[in-house]
């Protein structure tokens, strides 16, 4: 399992996630990220999945079917995991399938105190986080 922790940057009023890019190494099963919140997040709760905006959504294309699975919430709404598929490339094992690999641009949001906090294009880094199967 591959820890993400999200904390927020009050003074950008936005979330970041540590590690970014969440590198995603090839493996015959599936793996799961988990992204928990951390610091001043940590008083806040994920936003419903189906929420406006919701707690995870892709920001950029949406990646193919089979790579990863639905994201699911914890029971307090302090975490959230997807599962990752990244099998090995039959011939370079080192790097996983041409289906599978590529940078999947993502965002997440919390509520605080009522406040709604996203991660996006303004945070620190000045853009989307990002998942990267290798």
């Amino acid at each position: 399992m591959i820890i993400a922790k999200v904390t927020l940057d009050e003074t950008t009023g936005t979330l970041q996630v540590v590690p970014d890019p969440i590198d995603i190494p090839p493996d015959a099963n599936p793996q799961s990220i988990h992204w928990h919140l951390v610091g001043k997040a940590y008083s806040g709760k994920f936003k419903s999945l189906t929420g406006t905006p919701p707690a995870f959504t892709w920001s950029g294309p949406v990646p193919p079917p089979g790579i990863f699975d639905q994201p699911t919430l914890s029971t307090k709404k302090k975490a959230l995991t997807i599962k990752v598929e990244n099998p090995p490339d039959p011939v370079k094992r080192s790097k996983g399938s041409k289906a599978s690999r590529g940078d999947f641009p993502y965002s997440l949001a919390i509520v605080v105190g009522g406040v709604t906090y996203k991660t996006g294009p303004v945070t620190i880094a000045g853009k989307d986080p990002i998942i990267r199967n290798n």
